[in-house]
């Protein structure tokens, strides 16, 4: 085919490209694919697509699974080609499983198509809706308005609750009688009793050491307990983390800071490694964190050896937020002990013992100056 053919071919193909919405109407089977790939559940939002510029986010997106809730995000876009035609992308966005996400290209998605359904073989679906942006923008006052209201009501709680202790369940399911009230006290952890189990907290802050919000831990029994961050402000996440302050006294040395991902994992850590520790929380938040410290740190990744779908998420993120002269470990297992499909530093503590974590960590510890 000659250029002018071509040439006239796009035109042909630009000329019958469907309105955004219809469009996404028609390739509504590949979107929802590419949604359900993070936990999202397009199908349930078929009439209420956030605004075009905007982004849905936290209970407001629905799921496939409750592990998914208040960790995913679509963010919509209409997009404009300099001859007119409008085409729709959609992001989608999680931060489990170290930070998944999923795109949905109008415009690629009808470029492969096009002769396919100009030969009259375009499905016949139900057409969706995004919500007006005057909507959008009143649910986003409301959402903000939302979520201040629910940390300072978690606030008032922090001030009433009790210093997590050795003998609480929470110590005891996670670190046995190996957390003594010394190693306790150079971490601020509190928990507000409920009727039906109790909410650990654990305060969040951010580089600068101001005060960021609380992870909340809801805890009943015979349930899986169900972790969710409490932020006075949109994002104020990012970048923030649970510190363990150092225990080390006399030394005129400042020996690096240990980055971990979960409170269990850094709490594991300290019973071998006296210096500060700072729990991300969370995979995809390890390189914002280490971006707040000055000097070397040293990661203690998880290995996430057991999700193929995703990779080994917490060691590749440890590894891209590593900076000049840091270092990297993570946990060896026993082969005795791979049947419990072990992952962190915890899980080397129950299942090998304190002496196995010790001499692990104390190889990490035993490689910087005293």
């Amino acid at each position: 085919m000659s250029s002018s053919s071509h040439q006239l071919a796009s035109r042909r193909h630009y000329r019958a490209m469907p309105a955004p919405m219809e469009l996404l109407s028609m390739a509504w089977s590949e979107a929802s694919t590419a949604a359900n790939e993070v936990g999202i559940d397009l199908d349930a939002l078929r009439r209420a697509l956030p605004a075009p510029g905007t982004l849905m986010k936290g209970a407001q997106v629905p799921v496939l699974d409750r592990k998914y809730r208040h960790t995913c995000s679509v963010l919509f876009h209409v997009n404009r080609l300099p001859g007119g035609y409008e085409w729709p992308f959609l992001r989608f966005t999680t931060f489990k499983h170290g930070g998944l996400q999923r795109d949905f290209n109008g415009l690629r998605w009808w470029r492969d198509i096009g002769a396919r359904l100009a030969g009259g073989l375009e499905p016949s679906l139900s057409r969706c809706s995004s919500e007006a942006p005057a909507r959008a923008a009143l649910r986003h006052r409301q959402e903000q308005a939302w979520r201040l209201k629910r940390f300072q009501r978690w606030h008032q709680r922090w001030q009433l609750a009790e210093p997590l202790q050795g003998w609480h369940p929470w110590v005891k399911e996670r670190l046995g009688w190996h957390a003594d009230a010394t190693l306790l006290g150079h971490l601020d952890l509190r928990y507000w009793p409920r009727a039906d189990g109790y909410t650990l907290m654990a305060p969040l802050e951010n580089a600068l050491g101001n005060p960021a919000g609380y992870q909340l831990l809801h805890a009943t029994p015979g349930q899986p307990s169900v972790k969710r961050f409490c932020l006075p402000e949109e994002g104020a996440s990012a970048g923030s983390f649970v510190r363990l302050r150092s225990r080390e006294s006399g030394s005129l040395i400042k020996r690096p800071v240990a980055i971990c991902e979960g409170l269990a994992t850094g709490l594991s850590l300290a019973l071998a490694w006296p210096a500060e520790i700072r729990m991300a929380l969370t995979a995809g938040n390890l390189a914002r964190v280490r971006r707040g410290i000055v000097g070397p740190a040293v990661f203690f990744c998880d290995q996430d050896l057991w999700k193929p779908h995703v990779g080994n998420v917490g060691r590749d993120k440890a590894l891209a937020a590593m900076q000049g002269g840091d270092m990297l470990h993570g946990p060896e297992f026993h082969p005795c002990s791979l049947a419990s499909r072990p992952t962190d530093y915890n899980d080397l503590l129950w299942l090998e013992g304190r002496d196995a974590l010790c001499e692990q960590v104390g190889r990490a510890w035993m490689l910087w100056p005293s």
